[in-house]
């Protein structure tokens, strides 16, 4: 490579959008080999919502590298760097990505270990808290148990879903 000669990068390849959805499209596909495993009767809903889930993210992963344009129309062009605020604001907001991705590591972990029923509470304690919620916390794990209880009488009783039980409680 030669010096001063910059190399282009593929602008979409820079997004965060666009590795958020890799990740997503990946999940989902893995989700779906292992739905394959579920009786016939209850993977009927996984398989659906993970098929729609993949079509959506690969029309959207489509169109973000084919037509990078139609994009423009819907996000607002970022503020320059030039006050005090926005580059806060800015730090502030690189901040609560990380930690948003904090809170969806410590769910897995959570759920590989103990289950789907743990994770649930965690996840939705650990994403307010790294959000900034910490004030409310006896609000947030209300809230993070009745849809603990509601998530497991609606796929676990109703739908008959097999709940995931963890390492540590097979």
């Amino acid at each position: 490579m030669t010096e001063g000669k910059n190399i282009k990068r593929l602008p979409w390849i820079k997004n965060p959008d666009v590795f958020f959805q890799i990740i997503v499209l990946s999940s989902c596909i893995f989700l779906l080999i292992i739905s394959k495993s579920y009786p016939a009767r209850a993977r009927l809903f996984p398989e659906i919502l993970l098929y729609v889930i993949i079509i959506l993210c690969c029309i959207y992963l489509f169109s973000k590298v084919f037509f990078p344009k139609l994009f423009q129309f819907f996000v607002t062009p970022e503020p320059l760097e030039t006050d005090e605020e926005t580059v806060t604001l800015r730090k502030l907001s690189k901040t609560r990505f990380y930690r948003g991705w904090l809170s969806i590591g410590m769910t897995v972990a959570v759920f590989a270990l103990f289950g789907f029923v743990f994770a649930i509470p965690v996840y939705f304690m650990s994403y307010f808290f790294f959000l900034g919620q910490e004030k409310n916390l006896l609000k947030i794990a209300s809230i993070a148990l009745v849809t603990t209880v509601v998530v497991y009488l609606i796929f676990g009783y109703f739908l008959g879903l097999p709940m995931t039980r963890g390492l540590l409680f097979n």
